[in-house]
């Protein structure tokens, strides 16, 4: 198993333990708005710890560390005009 390794929820300091993730799949979630925007969304997980804490219905409480990777494909009709460039030397 992983290291053990203390944690602070709220004003509580809890212990764990790094468990160790041996497969992963992450895949996009996509959304599809109204102005016909799409937003994809990842999640994508660096670290897992399960708690000495149980909750309620007997099962450990996992802290998961974590990143979103967000992604918009926007219609032209909604961005911004681009801006001219520059070309003059100075």
């Amino acid at each position: 198993m992983g290291d053990r390794i203390k944690v602070k929820i709220k004003d509580q300091e809890v212990e764990g333990e790094i468990i160790n993730i041996y497969s992963a799949r992450e895949d996009w979630n996509e959304y599809v708005l109204e102005d016909g925007t799409k937003i994809k969304l990842k999640v994508v997980v660096s670290k897992i710890i399960r708690t000495d804490l149980i909750d309620n219905s007997g099962d450990p409480v996992y802290l998961v560390n974590s990143t979103n990777v967000v992604d918009a494909v926007v219609p032209e009709e909604l961005k911004a005009p681009k801006k001219a460039k520059d070309d003059s030397v100075q």
